[in-house]
Protein backbone atom coordinates (compact mmCIF):
# COMPACT_ATOMS: atom_id res chain seq x y z
CA UNK A 1 0.00 0.00 0.00
CA UNK A 2 1.23 3.49 -0.78
CA UNK A 3 2.39 5.71 2.08
CA UNK A 4 0.79 8.74 0.39
CA UNK A 5 -2.33 10.18 1.94
CA UNK A 6 -5.10 12.18 0.35
CA UNK A 7 -5.35 15.83 1.39
CA UNK A 8 -7.20 16.26 4.69
CA UNK A 9 -9.16 19.13 3.16
CA UNK A 10 -11.09 16.48 1.24
CA UNK A 11 -12.41 14.93 4.46
CA UNK A 12 -15.92 15.63 5.68
CA UNK A 13 -16.82 16.57 9.25
CA UNK A 14 -17.99 12.98 9.82
CA UNK A 15 -14.70 11.63 8.41
CA UNK A 16 -12.79 13.81 10.86
CA UNK A 17 -14.93 12.71 13.81
CA UNK A 18 -14.35 9.04 12.97
CA UNK A 19 -10.61 9.64 12.37
CA UNK A 20 -10.31 11.29 15.77
CA UNK A 21 -12.13 8.36 17.37
CA UNK A 22 -9.75 5.87 15.68
CA UNK A 23 -6.80 7.90 16.99
CA UNK A 24 -8.25 8.10 20.50
CA UNK A 25 -9.10 4.41 20.74
CA UNK A 26 -5.72 3.46 19.28
CA UNK A 27 -3.59 5.41 21.76
CA UNK A 28 -2.57 2.15 23.43
CA UNK A 29 -1.62 0.60 20.08
CA UNK A 30 -4.82 -1.41 19.68
CA UNK A 31 -7.15 -1.34 16.71
CA UNK A 32 -10.51 0.41 16.95
CA UNK A 33 -13.48 -1.85 16.27
CA UNK A 34 -16.37 -0.43 14.24
CA UNK A 35 -18.87 -1.01 17.07
CA UNK A 36 -16.72 0.96 19.49
CA UNK A 37 -16.34 3.75 16.94
CA UNK A 38 -20.10 3.93 16.50
CA UNK A 39 -20.64 4.03 20.26
CA UNK A 40 -17.93 6.62 20.81
CA UNK A 41 -19.05 8.96 18.03
CA UNK A 42 -22.81 8.48 18.50
CA UNK A 43 -23.13 8.53 14.71
CA UNK A 44 -25.46 6.31 12.69
CA UNK A 45 -23.81 3.00 11.74
CA UNK A 46 -24.06 3.78 8.01
CA UNK A 47 -22.22 7.09 8.51
CA UNK A 48 -19.42 5.38 10.45
CA UNK A 49 -18.98 2.73 7.73
CA UNK A 50 -19.02 5.35 4.98
CA UNK A 51 -16.41 7.43 6.81
CA UNK A 52 -14.22 4.38 7.46
CA UNK A 53 -14.37 3.39 3.79
CA UNK A 54 -13.42 6.91 2.73
CA UNK A 55 -10.60 7.12 5.29
CA UNK A 56 -9.19 3.76 4.17
CA UNK A 57 -9.34 4.78 0.49
CA UNK A 58 -7.60 8.06 1.37
CA UNK A 59 -4.91 6.11 3.32
CA UNK A 60 -5.63 7.94 6.56
CA UNK A 61 -6.79 4.73 8.26
CA UNK A 62 -5.89 1.08 7.74
CA UNK A 63 -8.31 -1.82 8.06
CA UNK A 64 -6.89 -4.82 9.93
CA UNK A 65 -8.28 -8.14 11.10
CA UNK A 66 -8.79 -6.55 14.53
CA UNK A 67 -10.28 -3.21 13.51
CA UNK A 68 -8.97 0.13 12.29
CA UNK A 69 -5.64 1.83 12.92
CA UNK A 70 -4.18 5.13 11.82
CA UNK A 71 -2.45 5.19 8.48
CA UNK A 72 0.86 6.94 7.93
CA UNK A 73 1.16 10.28 9.67
CA UNK A 74 3.99 12.61 10.59
CA UNK A 75 2.66 13.94 13.84
CA UNK A 76 1.81 12.80 17.33
CA UNK A 77 0.25 14.43 20.35
CA UNK A 78 2.87 12.59 22.41
CA UNK A 79 5.94 14.25 20.81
Amino acid sequence: MSEQRADVQGLSDVDLIVYEAVATLGQDGSAAEADRLRDMTDLPEEDVWQALNHLVQANHVHATDHGYTLGPHDWSVWQ
